[in-house]
């Protein structure tokens, strides 16, 4: 890299008045400083505001506003917005970077590799385990990439677009499809562990329907474009007889699609 590139920290937060200070402490003693830390509020109604006003007085870094939004995903697509940084970085109001040298750590891989995302891993706070390792397209249609353990250079938002509303809890799930399977997106992965991860947040403890009717069909399109014919048709049909066997008969009808669509048009 030509110069120390600056990172935007994006924290939605929303009546997190409990567990702010912790993951705003947790970035203020990076020793890594060239990054911006963006405190997307929806309204709250208890003290968040008030703390994060009191600890923006002392540090330049933080900036915050505080309005009605249309959910987590409304609050990270402002955070795009407002972002000056050229790598984004999404961290739970709930979580905290893994250690005070984890951005220098991360600053030292990207100049080592030329990409467009960057992921590595979480530790889970239920049972203090590692999530999740190097993700295949196969893994990633079984489990989400924590936003967490990701930075993205700030032109991907620009090529494919910000989190898509429709998608109340797993957008980010969404989104990672979109640049996993892009094969114009360079994506790598480092085993650092990031940060801890509060794994009973609201992705957990919410379900998003519209993403599991959507979920098949979104990562068979996306993993299209990135096998060829023969590894795509085998898919099809590791997938049309798991479908067949747990009964989905509206997967296999959709797997049967792909598959002639693939076999006979491509």
């Amino acid at each position: 890299m030509n110069h120390s590139p600056k990172i935007s920290i994006i924290i939605p937060t929303y009546n997190s008045e409990a567990l702010i200070k912790k993951s705003l402490q947790s970035i203020l003693t990076q020793t890594y400083t060239k990054y911006e830390v963006l405190v997307i509020d929806g309204k709250s109604t208890d003290k968040t505001i008030d703390i994060v006003t009191e600890i923006a007085k002392n540090h330049k870094q933080v900036t915050y506003i505080s309005e009605k939004d249309k959910g987590v995903y409304d609050a990270m697509n402002k955070g795009i917005e407002l972002a000056k940084g050229d790598w984004l970085y999404f961290l739970g109001s709930d979580d905290t970077l893994r250690d005070k040298n984890i951005l220098q750590k991360v600053i030292a891989v990207l100049e080592q590799k030329n990409c467009d995302v960057l992921y590595g891993n979480v530790i889970k706070s239920g049972n203090n385990s590692i999530y999740a390792g190097e993700f295949t397209y196969r893994m990633l249609n079984e489990r989400n990439i924590c936003h967490q353990a990701i930075f993205v250079n700030k032109s991907v938002f620009n090529r494919i677009g910000n989190f898509n509303l429709k998608y109340k809890v797993l957008a980010d799930w969404v989104h990672n499809f979109r640049w996993f399977f892009n094969p114009e997106i360079k994506h790598k992965y480092t085993d650092l562990v990031i940060a801890n991860y509060s794994d009973g947040g609201f992705s957990a403890t919410n379900q998003d329907i519209p993403f599991r009717k959507d979920k098949f069909g979104l990562f068979f399109l996306g993993v299209r474009a990135v096998l060829s014919k023969s590894d795509f048709l085998i898919l099809c049909k590791d997938e049309f007889y798991r479908a067949k066997s747990q009964k989905l008969y509206i997967r296999v009808v959709m797997i049967l699609f792909f598959y002639y669509y693939t076999y006979l048009f491509d």
